[in-house]
């Protein structure tokens, strides 16, 4: 993918009439990055946002276990749609980078 590539996705997508991005400041602020390889440990956390720190203690535990840590930042793919979903039903993807 090139950068050229990201900014015409973010164009279609502002510019559609009547679609959830039109006139987006938040979607005009989507860059590519290029960033060294990583890994990640994963999880999906079913259920509230604030429930979860139950999944990350559980990813800790895993990396504890292999001598491995976490850094202190991670990410978040929203996988449910929080205006149509019931918080215990929330689905989300946790991404923990891993410390060398």
């Amino acid at each position: 993918m090139k950068k050229a590539d990201v900014r015409s996705a973010i164009e279609a997508a502002t510019t559609k009439k009547g679609g959830k991005l039109e006139a987006s400041r938040e979607a005009e602020r989507i860059e590519l990055l290029k960033k060294p390889k990583q890994r990640f440990a994963r999880i999906l956390h079913v259920g509230p946002y604030a429930e979860e720190p139950r999944s990350i203690a559980l990813i800790d535990a895993l990396l504890e276990n292999q001598g491995l840590s976490r850094e202190a930042w991670h990410v978040e793919v929203c996988v449910s749609d929080p205006n149509r979903t019931a918080p215990k039903k929330l689905k989300t993807v946790l991404l923990e980078p891993i410390s060398a």
